[in-house]
């Protein structure tokens, strides 16, 4: 996150996309490059600030898009009910996509990409597993 801030990101042109709500997506709570994380599945999401980032679920940002995808939280990448979310949720970034996920997932994800070439992956990044 904070790579993306220096390098003249701004956190209002980010979105961190889940399979997965705010409550159980393991970011609940934390600030990533030092921002506030605003949750626009909720009723009760404030209006945007500078210090925030806005997190969704792929399935309520169809039809949206930002300049900035930071894909969270994939898996099961080879069902085909939750490959076309992917990659509806993916295809949502207009510049730049991230995708954070476990190493042994890195394949599917690129069998997908194979399948499905409408988006260029700028970076596949591993996300930290959990003890």
């Amino acid at each position: 996150m904070r790579e993306l801030l220096k390098d003249g990101v701004r956190a209002e042109d980010i979105v961190i996309l889940s399979q997965r709500k705010l409550s159980s997506s393991g970011l609940e709570g934390s600030s990533p490059g030092g921002l506030t994380i605003r949750d626009l599945c909720s009723d009760e999401a404030p209006a945007h600030g500078d210090r925030q980032i806005d997190f969704c679920t792929m399935h309520a940002f169809k039809g949206l898009e930002r300049r900035a995808v930071i894909a969270w939280n994939m898996a099961e990448l080879e069902t085909p009910d939750l490959e076309r979310l992917h990659y509806c949720g993916l295809s949502r970034a207009r510049s730049l996509l991230m995708i954070l996920l476990p190493e042994r997932e890195r394949n599917a994800v690129k069998r997908q990409f194979e399948r499905n070439s409408a988006v260029v992956v700028r970076a596949l990044a591993q996300q930290p597993t959990r003890a």
